[in-house]
């Protein structure tokens, strides 16, 4: 399966970004919550919507869960289903 690569063109868009090295080379990736996002925005960035909504219900359960910067991050790169646009705000929740 090939990777998917999405480049960050807009530099108001660098944020939720993290370094890691692997070996001796650094890269930068989406965290978590930039992930979900990325990945609600085009399913195909997460392998199809199948995929993204296990990917969704893990994050949900996890310890990395941040609903705050989770909305923060849709209202910035104005995806729908975590901004209405408006100050009333809401996440999905997960049901254990």
């Amino acid at each position: 399966m090939p990777e998917l690569v999405r480049r960050i063109r807009d530099r108001d868009a660098l944020f939720g970004i993290v370094s890691l090295w692997r070996g001796q080379d650094k890269v930068e990736v989406s965290d978590p919550s930039r992930t979900v996002i990325e990945v609600l925005d085009d399913p195909r960035l997460g392998g199809g919507i199948r995929t993204v909504a296990e990917v969704l219900r893990e994050y949900l359960r996890g310890e990395l869960r941040n609903d705050d910067r989770l909305v923060n991050y849709g209202d910035r790169l104005g995806n729908r289903p975590f901004s209405n646009g408006s100050d009333d705000r809401w996440v999905a929740t997960s049901s254990s």
